[in-house]
């Protein structure tokens, strides 16, 4: 568990980096140079997807199939030479296909240069999957947090110096994220290289291919899922509503980074660990209503004070951004509890139904994108985006339930998502005109969020018991570490 919190600590730290840099890249892009940015963004995780071909989850896999270091040493080589080959190709093709990528994404051959750079961060960020996966094959959690860490302040530094000191715009965002990964893939390598060796085993390739290659479907349903909606806004509306859109996504971000990338680091384990128990069933409809709890809690203040913030750290050309800030809050939320209802799936080893929830998702949302998004815009986008993931908790829950049934507590959710909402229209409408006026009346709004649950009587009474003896203990330490000090 130690080193599962220091991975996920690296995870949500490597996250937080385009969140920190939004006041630079509002202030000082257009929407339309940060539409472009978008795209580029995206490519780049596609071109990794594929040309990593799952070797880097394989690695576990065939990692731990050994005791002996000399099989550990060759597989770590083994996985090493062919992510070598396969980022080799990488750069050879991307070379050659960059004009047509060009064409194709952006409508245009002018951005060919971009490319060529987001293929030399590609080709860097196969290998640094891979010495992550090392890493955490062999344990070596804090090395894994130092590396993670280390790239977080390296992007920061090198992309706000060339971008507010050099003035130099895009390409500045671009060769920060080469540098930053460039200098520490390279240091990884000087540091495993001695470990390398000149060998290379063909039944290891292949059971790690055929580990890994199954996995890029399904990770290309999560990029359909996540991202076409900016390729189909491109396509209809523009690349500037692309840099809208994609700057009301990252406020979405913060339900990611805050809320689903924990909770997907703990659940897991928790699922398995109470299997046995009497109270498991209970245990695990709690579990859903608290998620949800927390999901709308963390929406509710980012709906409500988007606007303000986007007003206070950008351009007034990126202002717009904020109309879908709530339906994308709200379609991580959802996105989230699938997580959280796929209990029968893990218990009854059916993971299976994951691969074709996702896939549907995927296929769903397709549809939805290109009939919503040329009449709606922006709030088409979004639109299709919840509604994809509402179908897919629905479809987690048809099936989950029939292999383990679970009597969730959808009225308490009822009232969650009932009050939430009520809050969120009260913040709207009551707008002061002075700006901390609006903020600290929305603030009020939002703190107030529990105090409604309580008079509607949404807690119940051994949970309120756990509440207040948790406070008294925290008040208790609180006033013991005030005496010691007097």
């Amino acid at each position: 568990m130690k080193h599962g919190v220091i991975y996920g600590l690296g995870g949500i730290a490597q996250q937080s980096v385009a969140l920190l840099l939004l006041p630079i890249y509002t202030r000082h892009l257009t929407p339309e140079i940060y539409g472009i940015l978008s795209l580029l963004m995206i490519s780049l995780a596609i071109m990794v997807s594929i040309f990593t071909f799952g070797i880097d989850s394989a690695l576990f896999r065939s990692y731990y199939d050994y005791e002996e270091s000399e099989k550990k040493t060759e597989v770590v080589t083994t996985a090493f030479y062919m992510l070598l080959a396969s980022s080799a190709v990488l750069i050879v093709s991307g070379y050659f296909l960059s004009p047509v990528l060009s064409r194709w994404i952006f409508g245009s051959g002018e951005y060919v240069s971009y490319l060529y750079v987001i293929i030399g961060v590609a080709f860097f960020q196969v290998h640094q999957n891979l010495f992550l996966s090392i890493m955490r094959a062999q344990k070596h959690s804090k090395e894994y947090a130092f590396y993670n860490f280390s790239l977080f302040f390296l992007k920061l530094i090198f992309i706000a110096y060339l971008v507010l000191v050099a003035k130099k715009g895009i390409w500045g965002i671009l060769w920060g994220e080469f540098i930053s990964i460039a200098l520490l893939a390279g240091t990884f390598f000087l540091k495993i290289r001695p470990s390398l060796k000149i060998t290379f085993s063909f039944l290891e390739s292949s059971k790690m291919l055929n580990f890994g290659l199954p996995l890029i479907p399904a990770n290309m349903a999560g990029f359909v899922l996540m991202m076409s909606d900016k390729f189909f806004i491109k396509y209809f509306l523009g690349i500037r509503e692309v840099g809208l859109y994609s700057l009301s996504c990252k406020f979405g971000m913060i339900i990611m980074v805050f809320l689903l990338m924990p909770f997907k680091l703990i659940w897991p384990p928790m699922i398995f660990s109470v299997e046995k128990e009497a109270y498991a069933k209970e245990f695990y409809a709690k579990i859903l209503t608290y998620f949800v709890f927390f999901g709308i809690f963390i929406s509710l203040a980012v709906s409500l004070l988007s606007k303000d913030i986007i007003q206070m750290i950008s351009d007034r050309s990126f202002w717009p951004a904020s109309r879908v800030v709530p339906l994308i809050c709200l379609s991580y939320v959802f996105f989230g509890a699938q997580e959280a209802l796929n209990v029968g799936i893990n218990l009854k080893r059916k993971t299976v139904f994951c691969a074709v929830v996702l896939l549907s998702g995927a296929v769903i949302n397709l549809a939805l994108n290109y009939l919503l998004i040329p009449p709606y815009g922006m709030i088409g986008a979004a639109f299709a985006t919840l509604l994809s993931f509402l179908i897919m908790c629905a479809l987690n829950y048809h099936i989950s339930t029939r292999l383990y049934p679970i009597a969730y507590e959808w009225k308490r959710i009822g009232q969650l998502l009932a009050i939430g909402g009520l809050l969120y229209g009260l913040g709207v409408s009551v707008n002061p005109e002075h700006l901390w006026g609006r903020i600290g009346t929305k603030l009020l709004l939002i703190i107030s969020y529990p105090g409604w649950l309580f008079v509607f009587k949404f807690f119940e009474k051994q949970e309120w018991n756990k509440i207040q003896t948790f406070f008294r203990k925290k008040n208790n330490e609180s006033l013991s570490i005030y005496k010691s000090k007097i």
